[in-house]
């Protein structure tokens, strides 16, 4: 992506919003949303409540999971 460079300097300076691993959750949060990025397999139930919550609200929610082992979650 760079076609995009000229006509979005504060995008890209702010949230790396150009890059494809840019930090999508801190874009989605400056445009009003809420977005988090997870990580961690314990950090999932938490998360998803959250963004529960918030669109619930009438938030838009964006998560962003990494590489997470979902065999390894046990929800209740």
């Amino acid at each position: 992506m760079a076609l995009e460079l000229p006509i979005m300097p504060q995008a890209t300076a702010k949230c790396r919003s150009t890059d494809i691993n840019g930090d999508q959750a801190a874009f989605t949060r400056a445009l009003g949303g809420h977005g988090e990025r997870v990580t961690e397999p314990g950090q999932i139930v938490a998360t998803i409540q959250r963004a529960i919550w918030q669109t619930q609200a009438g938030t838009p929610a964006l998560l962003l999971t990494h590489a997470l082992r979902l065999s390894t979650l046990t929800f209740t």
